[in-house]
């Protein structure tokens, strides 16, 4: 019974009853999150909002009782001694007397020495302090009133920052700079309510530029152990110069919370606002409850009732069931009969059209199997075409070069018999002619050979492993210079510079390269020959390594440029530098089937400089 339609259909509306329900609820929940979430964020930055005016009022507060102390001097006074002294101590008192956000108030003259500490008196070591290396100090100084970072307290010994202020003569001279310890305990208690909950779940903090913690209403005794809050995100980011909000991990706490948080121009602190997220999304958990059961109760009922509709209008596809069976063994011809209108015998219709369907793409899968048979036939003698070609095309490179080479020898030899036998009969010109006749000839075959390599090297396999380029440079170059061990090229060769491929056809990009970097540099007096590797290529994305034979010879005209690595295409005639023309495009055809690129830049004069890339590892 449980594997009938009748129990089967049923079962799956209930499930997608259900499944539907809990969905829907899901999402609910989903929305309920986000708006709560949403919710205790603005409430956050609510909260950031009153806290950040708070901290901004106190620093305002010191700021303007500090100001009551730099009272410029006297037109007279030279020095903080003395009856200026005095006068001094009398005003570091007033503002003590009237103010609730220092602890002291110090005079420090201009040198950076306390002069005056109150309320309690300077001890003797005190005034031998050097206070100059303070940013605050070093601030006042430049005309500016500045507030420092966390430091020891010189009144209590305990940690407080420094706002200060210059103090000037009438005259407008510089004599020493006022400073006030802030009271950091009186910061923490910013909008803290005694007896309140406020300490173990929503706080606001400050922090100085460094991430120290200068003010914390939930622990104040982060404040006397300077604990550093620069791993918070809030904290990094009001660093950073950003405000924000948003729900983060608490690295301090362990947990998560949200969080608003902005800097405060011109001090370098960071003002955060923050709670636990489980404190905010509270609400959550009766939400929850609330549509767990509410969706539950609704799905049941609504499942129960479609249930019973479905059980009901399956009973006459009992028949439809039967035919189905028939079609489904694989009989393209059966087809059921269609005696009603209703869904049931559209239903019989759609299976007789499935049937029809599946009869005619039967058909043309046979069609179509026939045709590919027929084109891999095609295929398999379009190579064995091409491999008949490749065999055709190596015997007639072989004809070639044994004909030409034959006649070529002849000329070469009578050339040479004739200067030989004939010497003492032949002029000057005559003599002069047949060199020119053997020298084309010598040219010739070279020619002849740097065809023949050019065209075996797109059918040469490739055996690619890696190489060791600074190496294989090193090598060529000690060969060119065995050839001609009179000439001075100075030549520097990169370490390090490592590719993939075919050793052999690499060696003969190199000695190409390296041959007419040498070639080209043998009117230069002072010759160079680079090699090394193309600064930001093979690290990035896709790119290969790029390397560079660079020379300061003859160089070429960038106009004629694209012509460099055709065949036969030379920018300079045999009576200067001698040549086939086959060379640069011997290695461009090796670079290409390694799958890279080669390129040529230069001036008249100014050398030339060849660019290569090879891969740097195998592909994988």
């Amino acid at each position: 019974m449980r594997h009938s339609l009748a129990f089967k259909l049923p079962a799956l509306v209930v499930a997608g009853v259900l499944l539907s329900t809990a969905t829907g609820t899901a999402l609910a929940l989903v929305t309920g999150r986000d708006l709560l979430r949403q919710q205790a964020v603005e409430g956050t930055n609510r909260k950031l909002d009153g806290y950040l005016n708070g901290v901004e009022q106190f620093l305002d507060r010191a700021r303007e009782h500090l100001a009551l102390t730099a009272v410029p001097l006297s037109p007279g006074a030279v020095g903080l001694e003395g009856p200026v002294l005095k006068d001094r101590q009398a005003v570091a008192d007033r503002v003590l007397g009237t103010s609730s956000v220092f602890e002291y108030v110090m005079l420090v003259n201009a040198s950076g020495r306390p002069e005056l500490l109150r309320p309690a008196p300077l001890a003797r070591q005190q005034g031998t302090l050097s206070l100059a290396q303070h940013r605050w100090f070093r601030e006042a100084a430049a005309g500016r009133a500045a507030v420092g970072d966390l430091e020891v307290s010189l009144a209590t010994g305990g940690p407080t920052v420094v706002v200060a202020m210059p103090l000037r003569d009438a005259r407008g001279r510089f004599m020493g700079v006022w400073a006030g310890g802030l009271k950091l305990a009186a910061l923490s208690g910013l909008g803290v309510t005694p007896g309140g909950t406020q300490a173990r779940e929503s706080h606001g903090y400050v922090t100085d530029r460094h991430g120290l913690i200068v003010a914390h209403q939930g622990n104040p005794s982060y404040v006397l152990s300077q604990t550093d809050f620069s791993s918070v995100p809030s904290v990094r980011a009001g660093l950073a110069g950003q405000h924000g909000q948003g729900f983060q991990w608490d690295p301090i706490e362990g947990r998560e919370k949200v969080a608003a948080w902005a800097p405060i121009p011109d001090t370098g602190w960071v003002v955060v606002f923050a709670s636990p997220a489980d404190v905010a999304l509270a609400p959550l958990g009766a939400m929850t409850s609330r549509l767990v059961w509410t969706g539950l109760l609704a799905g049941l009922v609504f499942a129960a009732a479609s249930s019973f509709l479905v059980a009901r209008s399956l009973r006459p596809l009992r028949h439809l069931k039967e035919a189905a069976v028939l079609l489904g063994t694989g009989d393209l011809g059966a087809r059921i009969a269609v005696g009603r209108r209703d869904e049931v015998g559209l239903l019989g219709e759609e299976f007789n059209r499935m049937a029809t369907s599946l009869t005619a793409k039967d058909e043309s899968l046979r069609e179509h199997a026939a045709q590919l048979e027929q084109v891999v036939s095609q295929l398999h003698a379009a190579v064995a075409q091409r491999d008949l070609t490749v065999e055709e095309l190596d015997a007639f490179s072989y004809s070639v070069s044994h004909d030409l080479r034959a006649p070529l020898r002849a000329i070469d030899g009578f050339s040479a018999a004739v200067i030989a036998s004939e010497s003492d009969q032949l002029s000057v010109r005559g003599r002069s002619d047949l060199e020119r006749v053997r020298r084309a000839t010598e040219r010739m075959g070279r020619l002849i050979d740097d065809l023949l390599r050019l065209s075996r090297l797109s059918r040469v396999p490739l055996t690619c492993e890696a190489i060791d380029l600074t190496a294989m440079a090193g090598d060529v170059c000690a060969e060119l210079a065995a050839r001609e061990p009179t000439r001075v090229v100075t030549v520097r060769v990169a370490d390090g510079l490592v590719a993939f491929g075919d050793p052999g056809l690499v060696r003969v990009v190199l000695e190409q390269l390296l041959g007419n970097a040498w070639k080209f540099t043998a009117h230069t007096p002072d010759a160079h020959i680079d090699v090394g590797r193309v600064p930001g290529e093979g690290h990035g994305g896709d790119l290969k390594p790029g390397f560079f034979v660079r020379d300061n010879g003859a160089g070429f005209d960038p106009t004629y440029g694209h012509k460099l690595f055709g065949a036969f295409q030379r920018l300079h005639t045999d009576a200067e530098f001698e040549g086939t023309g086959i060379g640069l495009a011997t290695v461009k055809r090796i670079v290409t089937r390694h799958g890279g690129t080669v390129e040529a830049e230069g001036r008249p004069g100014d050398g030339a400089t060849l660019t290569f890339t090879l891969p740097e590892e195998s592909p994988a």
